[in-house]
């Protein structure tokens, strides 16, 4: 889907974000976060990011926090 691609990247370029310890997974304009975060303020960023990308209709949250 055009737009999404850039997502995995947006999270690795991103200073807050722990990108090697989330996973992306999207379909049909759904994305759909996993893995572990150090903190809700960076769980709550990568949903920003996930949102602001081009294409993308929904987000689903399911990081957790550790």
């Amino acid at each position: 889907m055009p737009g999404i691609p850039p997502l995995p990247a947006k999270l690795l370029a991103d200073d807050i974000v722990p990108s090697r310890n989330v996973k992306v997974e999207t379909n049909a304009g759904a994305v759909h976060l996993t893995g572990t975060v150090a903190s809700a303020a960076q769980a709550e960023r990568a949903a920003e990011i996930a949102k602001a990308v081009s294409g993308v209709k929904s987000v689903r949250n399911d990081l957790s926090v550790k």
